[in-house]
């Protein structure tokens, strides 16, 4: 996975990006936001709906799924 520093990031603490657990292996990139005014976007956000989903195809792929 590819891990965000969270610099300046107004929802890190949202983010599973950012809250995860650190490995060796780990890629890192700064952090992609854009805040346009009060408007905040991110392409690289990975909210908690976003880590269900994630399980549920690595269940799919593993051939856990019926």
């Amino acid at each position: 996975m590819t891990k965000c520093k969270g610099i300046d990031c107004p929802i890190k603490d949202k983010c599973h990006r950012y809250t995860t657990l650190d490995k060796l292996k780990d890629s890192w990139f700064e952090s992609p936001f854009i805040m346009t005014g009060n408007v905040f976007t991110c392409d690289m956000f990975w909210g908690d709906d976003s880590q269900r989903q994630f399980e549920q195809l690595e269940s799919i792929m593993r051939g856990d799924a019926k």
